[in-house]
């Protein structure tokens, strides 16, 4: 069905559902119509696996940044050692940063861009697919 959309001050022919979501007023009529329409377990639909793709991101960085801070700690005393230093490495806001800076690159190579990269994939597929059909 067609419907005509007056939110720019033009008229805009669509379906009703596009319509309908221009005019609706907004994220607070979308969220009251998702609970009407679907309870409060509505806003939770689709979660679990985007709750469990981060669990595995934040453990992931979290885990290569104690590898590494550890790892550093090991060499810089070992490296203080050499010089008749034997009090322990203490890391500096640097070395912090550096320590991180590692755990999120190893988080992006080998988690974030290969599913952000399946996921672009399948957005041009279905866009291709629209495309041809019209819509």
């Amino acid at each position: 069905a067609a419907a005509v959309s007056s939110v720019s001050g033009s008229a805009a022919i669509g379906s009703a559902s596009a319509a309908q979501t221009s005019v609706s007023g907004g994220p607070v009529a979308v969220f009251a119509h998702t609970v009407r329409n679907g309870g409060i377990r509505a806003l939770y639909t689709g979660l679990k696996p985007v709750l469990v793709a981060q669990a595995g991101y934040k453990a992931t960085v979290f885990a290569v940044n104690n590898v590494t801070r550890e790892a550093l700690v090991k060499w810089r005393t070992k490296e203080r050692r050499k010089v008749g230093m034997f009090q322990p490495y203490d890391l500096t806001r640097a070395d912090v940063f550096f320590c991180g800076a590692i755990g999120g690159a190893v988080n992006a190579a080998l988690l974030v861009a290969p599913v952000e990269y399946v996921r672009n994939r399948q957005i041009a597929h279905h866009t291709s697919i629209s495309t041809e059909r019209g819509l």
